[in-house]
């Protein structure tokens, strides 16, 4: 893809000066310890994480207990070759949700998710 090598030359940079996490390719997991602390420390610049994943994992708080001026901003950073920035669109339902063939309990299941789907619940 176009900028790919400048890219992975600048992050090449950013290792070399000791500016990230030198196991930062090891460290997928959002939900790691590792991400919030490095979040929190100030070791990560930018991260692609769901949008109240910093309020509901909580590290928001922790990063504004470190420094209280501190605010994650959002950013658009990814670009089709059109020049769009295309956006993930939630299904109308709000979320797929299935129950596996080899369920016990198909059906409670399924009177849960009815239940749930019910205006109030």
């Amino acid at each position: 893809m176009p900028g790919n090598k400048e890219a992975l030359r600048f992050l090449n940079k950013l290792y070399h000066e000791g500016l990230i996490d030198p196991d930062f390719a090891l460290l997928m997991d959002r939900e790691s310890p590792h991400f919030q602390h490095n979040l929190v420390n100030g070791r990560i610049a930018a991260a692609s994480p769901n949008t109240n994943e910093p309020v509901y994992m909580g590290y928001l708080a922790d990063l504004q207990k470190q420094d209280p001026n501190a605010i994650l901003t959002p950013i658009d950073p990814f670009t089709t070759e059109e020049g769009l920035t295309p956006k993930r669109i939630l299904p109308q339902n709000g979320m797929y949700i299935m129950i596996p063939k080899s369920s016990q309990n198909a059906e409670a299941a399924m009177k849960y998710l009815n239940w749930m789907a019910q205006p109030g619940h």
